[in-house]
């Protein structure tokens, strides 16, 4: 239809169409914000994010943003998405990720792009492992 957001038609039809659940129960999905709206459609995300400062600072920005806009379940790819995270960055990116609604570390199959705290230098992993222990 024109003039209708693509993500946001998608996640409409994902979330009530019944041929796509496997059950006679709704399904939860996981989904890219697609507009005004979207809150209907459980947990949304802020979608494939570099990991920069900049893009740091704006994820903040962003969910707030869906909270104003009655997202209850909000999530993003803690540390960026689509490349390497800089020690430093990932440790400040955990630190305020684990007070988001879904704490969520995701990157790209790229075995160069990692998330996990252990393989981060050890003066980051004490201070990423107490965060995540809260």
């Amino acid at each position: 239809r024109p003039g209708v957001n693509p993500t946001f038609w998608l996640n409409y039809i994902f979330f009530t169409n019944p041929y796509h659940w496997t059950s006679n129960r709704r399904p939860m999905i996981l989904h890219r914000f697609g507009g005004l709206g979207s809150h209907r459609y459980q947990v949304g995300f802020s979608g494939d994010v570099i990991p920069t400062w900049d893009a740091l600072s704006f994820q903040v920005y962003f969910t707030l943003t869906a909270s104003n806009v009655l997202f209850g379940y909000w999530s993003h790819d803690i540390g960026g998405h689509l490349r390497p995270s800089p020690p430093e960055l990932y440790t400040r990116w955990i630190q305020w990720g684990v007070f988001s609604p879904m704490f969520r570390t995701h990157c790209t199959k790229d075995p160069s792009n990692f998330r996990d705290i252990w393989r981060y230098p050890p003066e980051n992993y004490p201070i990423m492992r107490h965060y995540i222990v809260l």
